[in-house]
């Protein structure tokens, strides 16, 4: 009898252990967790996630040491309004690689995505607040109808400030490279060229404006700015005319053509 009883007592406990595993695995199936749903690339709303799909590869994963011009840098911060941000990352840079991002301009970022970047880096890179910049920092954006400088002064001011690195006509130096090179100049807005000479490329050891660890009279005013950034502009304008007039001599040798002093008539033409 007390075997019986012990017998109907352990299979009672089997059921309620085969019931009780049914019900705790199919507690999870039928319907998936929402946090493992794949999330569409315009819902992506963290700063982080949107900075390494949409920056990191020219700006760098830390917003520094990439093929761009950093954004971790304090100084672009406190010059580049959150307007200039919005304008170059909506529209991006012409004539530049910098494409545009918004939906509208055939990019992939809402409206609210490039806020997020926008407020995600003025969070992370600005200044600390107890960082002390210039109360009298130069204007970022550049002139609209063209530089706001004259290139001769500009000549004075690089020899000043600039030729120890790169060299007195520009074409490199021991410490930098060539800047007057037609592929760098192509590729490079005036905008590019203002915010260069203001705030330096500090993760490749160029100084800012301010050369602090220069000599003073290597500071750059913002007039001298103005200048400079005149000088580098004709200088780009002098690189890509003779990059177009080497591509016509090598189209016209390519084709068989003559050249243009040997053109029967012309006032350059040879006498043999």
């Amino acid at each position: 009898m007390q075997r019986a009883t012990r017998y109907r007592r352990s299979i009672r406990q089997l059921a309620a252990i085969v019931a009780l595993g049914f019900f705790v695995g199919f507690a999870g199936c039928g319907r998936p967790n929402p946090a493992d749903r794949p999330v569409r690339p315009r819902d992506v709303l963290e700063f982080d996630k949107l900075f390494a799909m949409n920056c990191a590869g020219c700006h760098g994963a830390g917003g520094t040491l990439g093929a761009a011009p950093p954004l971790a840098d304090p100084l672009f911060l406190a010059i580049a309004s959150k307007e200039s941000l919005h304008d170059t990352i909506s529209q991006g840079r012409s004539g530049t690689l910098m494409p545009a991002f918004a939906i509208e301009q055939g990019g992939t970022l809402t409206p609210e995505q490039i806020n997020v970047l926008i407020d995600g880096i003025k969070q992370h890179w600005s200044a600390a607040p107890d960082h002390s910049l210039p109360p009298d920092l130069p204007a970022y954006a550049a002139a609209v109808d063209g530089p706001a400088g004259d290139a001769l002064r500009g000549e004075q001011v690089f020899s000043r400030a600039c030729a120890n690195c790169h060299g007195e006509d520009g074409r490199g130096g021991e410490n930098a490279g060539d800047i007057r090179a037609s592929a760098f100049l192509a590729l490079t807005s005036q905008q590019f060229l203002r915010r260069i000479v203001i705030t330096g490329r500090p993760e490749l050891g160029m100084p800012d404006y301010r050369r602090l660890q220069g000599p003073p009279d290597s500071t750059l005013s913002p007039q001298d700015i103005d200048d400079v950034v005149a000088l580098l502009l004709a200088w780009r304008k002098q690189a890509l005319s003779l990059a177009a007039s080497e591509r016509r001599e090598a189209d016209r040798s390519i084709a068989g053509q003559p050249e243009a002093s040997d053109l029967p008539g012309s006032r350059h033409a040879r006498i043999d």
